[in-house]
């Protein structure tokens, strides 16, 4: 079955030269210590900002990548209206980045990773189905899925292995360490980012 924005038509280079520089971020991110999110916004063909999850590094819920990205484009740019801008990320926007999306005037967006526990563009909501008043996006998912989602499990299975007590048990089920829980294993990797950490 194919998910709503899932990406079935031709991929064009440039879609994917700019998806693997949101992966790069991501490679970024997992080497602070920092959930392997990363975002590029690119304006008519131009690599304009570029951002990689920093919530831990500035101890704010709200640094995910695409934030950063959107307000980096903006300050690059000399304004938020961004219109003819693509963000790329490698995870599904969950709601706060949904609306800053909107928000900014975001063109279109391409994101890699379903995100079953914060993604709102089909997998746990579906706001993109919501007609905004004011503004209207274009969105594709499952650019490079697979090397997103590898990302995050990796990361996730070595905080597991190091004993990282920081994680919070995920819906209510007590985790072994180093042990999946069940929905876990079930997961395409994106479902791993816990409340308070993206």
């Amino acid at each position: 079955m194919i998910k709503k924005f899932e990406i079935v038509a031709p991929i064009s280079s440039e879609d994917r030269r700019y998806m693997q520089l949101a992966l790069l971020e991501a490679d970024k991110a997992f080497s602070l210590g920092e959930v392997p999110v990363g975002a590029v916004v690119v304006a008519q063909g131009e690599l304009v900002a570029s951002a990689h999850n920093e919530v831990e590094t500035l101890g704010q819920a709200s640094a995910h990548a695409e934030m950063l990205a959107l307000q980096r484009a903006a300050e690059a740019l000399g304004g938020w209206r961004l219109t003819n801008c693509t963000l790329y990320t490698t995870l599904e926007p969950c709601a706060m980045c949904l609306g800053a999306i909107w928000l900014f005037r975001v063109a279109r967006v391409v994101y890699a990773a379903s995100d079953l526990r914060h993604g709102v563009l089909g997998s746990w909501l579906d706001l993109g189905a919501v007609q905004h008043p004011t503004h209207r996006v274009e969105i594709q998912g499952g650019l490079y899925r697979d090397e997103a989602a590898g990302r995050l499990k990796n990361f996730f299975r070595e905080r597991r292995e190091s004993g990282d007590s920081s994680e919070k048990p995920y819906f209510g089920t007590a985790r072994q360490p180093g042990r999946a829980t069940a929905r876990e294993d079930a997961c395409d990797g994106s479902c791993h980012s816990s409340p308070s950490n993206r």
